[in-house]
């Protein structure tokens, strides 16, 4: 007699930050039957996210003690997943940023092998300036996503944006919590599944851009790009054996 396999356990997570005004919406748009558990952790906004996040019972939601910035938030919501025993972790931001697309087919892709999977926003013809984002800063994604695919030896298409979706062995190897807590640790986690050698897959992901959200200001940008070529920097020397907490031997 045969045994019946069970399906993965899928969990998404939504890292929170004064994503009231766009919270009910966004929570109409997600495929719930997908999920085994829907969490939301809320890095201490300073809107009603928390009160109001609590107002749907499909969600388990949690509040940081202090505001982490977005890396310690995400850092929360796995291990907050991993101890609800998820096999496949979904990252999406409450603040409707991403669209729901691409869920799907990057489960697909871990249930397939892979460790890690990216969203590629520059997938379709549709491209992020046509969803609203600033002008200046989708050929400055291109060179940054450029030079680091160069340096890395890879053909990620879309190494800075922020939908993911995680396998379980992978965030068990990864010493993810050693990444910083700013939003270098989207960058970072990806090094992390480069350094232990695991399939990193992309699949085309949608974007709305609104306000704030139409992308970080040009200073910002500029002190993120360093911080990339640091981390690289200290990946290709843990690469050469000079290995560190954040990149230990494999």
């Amino acid at each position: 007699m045969k045994r019946k396999t069970s399906k993965p356990k899928i969990v998404l997570v939504l890292p929170a930050y004064n994503a009231a005004s766009r919270l009910p919406d966004f929570l109409k748009k997600i495929p719930r039957r997908l999920f085994s558990s829907i969490i939301l952790v809320d890095d201490r906004s300073t809107d009603n996210t928390y009160e109001l996040a609590q107002e749907y019972p499909f969600l388990s939601v949690y509040q940081t003690r202090k505001n982490l910035g977005y890396g310690g938030n995400m850092k929360q919501c796995i291990m907050i997943a991993l101890k609800k025993r998820a096999r496949v972790i979904v990252e999406l931001h409450p603040d409707d940023e991403y669209g729901t697309d691409a869920i799907r087919p990057a489960i697909e892709k871990i249930e397939g092998g892979a460790g890690l999977v990216l969203g590629n926003r520059f997938a379709n013809r549709s491209n992020p300036m046509r969803s609203g984002m600033f002008l200046w800063k989708y050929p400055f994604l291109k060179l940054l996503n450029g030079m680091n695919n160069m340096v890395l030896g890879t053909r990620i298409p879309d190494l800075h944006q922020g939908f993911r979706v995680y396998g379980r062995r992978f965030l068990e190897t990864a010493r993810f919590e050693r990444n910083s807590n700013d939003y270098l640790f989207s960058f970072e986690i990806i090094l992390q599944a480069l350094h232990h050698r695991f399939k990193i897959r992309s699949v085309p992901v949608s974007t709305h851009y609104r306000g704030k959200k139409r992308g970080a200001s040009l200073l910002n940008c500029i002190r993120y790009t360093l911080q990339t070529f640091q981390s690289v920097l200290k990946y290709l020397v843990a690469n050469m054996g000079m290995y560190s907490k954040q990149f230990p031997k494999p």
